[in-house]
């Protein structure tokens, strides 16, 4: 529901689960297992012999479904198995997709193209990642005004100064900020967010006055949101779900 209450169009876009798609998946699944060696696995993802069988099988599945073959030719209306595919991921997830990149001229298919996004760091500070198993790492979805406010106010790392004389003289690093990074990562308008910065880094602005406009776009960002995904049904989710012509 969250993925369609972003606004995919259901006539473009088709949702699955690997549980669900396995019968399309695994003949393309082994295949790429029969061009895949131990020693390239093991190589590309830093695994030792005492490593699960699991680990070692795992880029196969992951790969699958970077190829069109994998899928039913029913989801591509001029039956064109030859589209390529984009794959937007973080920098973590590259290793399986070069994997699918050596493998896509022995498989016949065009190689995936891959869109690296950065990783979003924890409310604790840059060098922290945020964790959906961990609540005050990050915002969340469905986190409500208050906690948004509760989250900048009392969790996040200030790259301020320890007093308003001091931020006024020294100014802030922003690299340290997580008010400011969680702007600049979401907030759609560079220009005012690099107006932010350097106002910040100089001082003319207060670290609870970045907080305050974080708390504000975060709020309106998730309330729209939140409104959208009521709108979402169970029916909405099996329609997007369902294997059908799209494009």
């Amino acid at each position: 529901k969250d993925i369609i209450a972003l606004g995919f169009d259901r006539n473009l876009t088709y949702i699955f689960r690997n549980t669900d798609a396995i019968q399309w998946l695994y003949p393309s699944i082994l295949k790429i297992q029969k061009h895949l060696t131990f020693s390239q696995v093991a190589a590309t993802l830093g695994l030792t012999r005492s490593d699960s069988v699991g680990k070692a099988a795992f880029p196969a599945l992951q790969a699958a479904p970077a190829f069109c073959t994998s899928f039913p030719q029913k989801l591509f209306p001029t039956n064109n198995h030859q589209l390529s595919c984009l794959v937007p991921c973080a920098i973590d997830q590259d290793p399986f997709f070069r994997l699918a990149r050596d493998l896509a001229p022995r498989l016949g298919s065009p190689k995936p193209v891959l869109l690296h996004t950065r990783f979003l760091p924890a409310l604790q500070g840059p060098s922290t990642k945020a964790s959906s198993s961990e609540g005050s790492s990050a915002i969340f979805l469905d986190d409500s005004p208050k906690e948004i406010k509760r989250k900048f106010n009392r969790l996040a790392l200030s790259g301020g100064q320890d007093t308003a004389e001091l931020q006024r003289t020294y100014g802030a690093d922003l690299s340290r900020d997580m008010a400011y990074q969680y702007l600049r990562y979401f907030h759609p308008n560079d220009t005012w967010i690099s107006t932010v910065g350097e106002m910040y880094a100089k001082g003319d602005l207060l670290t609870g006055e970045v907080k305050i406009f974080a708390i504000k776009y975060f709020n309106e960002l998730l309330a729209s949101f939140q409104q959208e995904r009521k709108k979402v049904s169970d029916r909405d989710v099996a329609e997007f779900m369902a294997l059908r012509s799209i494009g």
